[in-house]
């Protein structure tokens, strides 16, 4: 499936076509740090998804638009392993010729509890989520011309990922940044160096034969 994505990604970008990003910022409450548990009703009513911090992906998911007359216009997905006090991002990419406007919205448990007017009571064991965590939910609207002209059979395609922020930076990104600096470090005190130290060999010694060639024509 991320080979897939990465095709489809890729044949965007060669013909030209920019992605459009969603981006969502929120901080796990340190009063909420215990394991939450999922409803039974919860389960089967939205059918999250999982999303594991620090880092995780899902590629290539579909939504039908709000205007469409189908049932399964939203989409739900369990941001798991929080930390409490932790800052995170929530970011949704799509094709830019995609005439669709995202909506992304992060939840607590309780708030999902209550807007959905689930029970308590019907916690089950099986339902326990891995590490504190909270739900977020994605919608669709049509903002331009649709290429179907039955909107129940447009389905949009777009890539969600949750990473956890380390100075305000995704940790992917940021572990990216350390890399790169450790290589330009490597680079500019021992590779750069031996590298100048192997030329000037190389020149010192063609210049001792000249020298020596020299003496011999003389």
């Amino acid at each position: 499936m991320r080979l897939s994505s990465a095709l489809f990604t890729l044949s965007l970008g060669l013909a030209g076509v920019w992605a459009n990003t969603e981006i969502v910022h929120f901080t796990y409450p340190v009063s909420h740090q215990q394991t939450g548990m999922l409803i039974a009703d919860m389960q089967a009513k939205l059918r999250p998804k999982t999303l594991t911090s620090p880092h995780d992906a899902l590629d290539m998911e579909v939504i039908v638009p709000e205007q469409s007359s189908r049932t399964d216009k939203e989409k739900w997905y369990l941001l798991s392993s929080l930390e409490g006090g932790s800052s995170y991002e929530l970011r949704l990419s799509y094709a830019a010729t995609s005439p669709t406007e995202y909506q992304v919205s992060v939840f607590s448990l309780d708030e999902v509890v209550a807007m959905y007017n689930l029970t308590q009571a019907q916690v089950t064991s099986a339902g326990k989520v891995q590490g504190a965590a909270m739900l977020a939910r994605v919608t669709a609207r049509h903002a331009g011309v649709s290429a179907y002209a039955v909107p129940d059979l447009d389905l949009t395609q777009f890539n969600i990922a949750l990473d956890k922020l380390v100075l305000g930076v995704p940790a992917q990104a940021f572990r990216l940044v350390l890399i790169i600096l450790v290589v330009v470090l490597f680079s500019i005190f021992w590779a750069v160096p031996k590298a100048v130290s192997a030329i000037d060999t190389i020149v010192n010694n063609e210049h001792s034969l000249d020298k020596a060639k020299s003496k011999k024509d003389y």
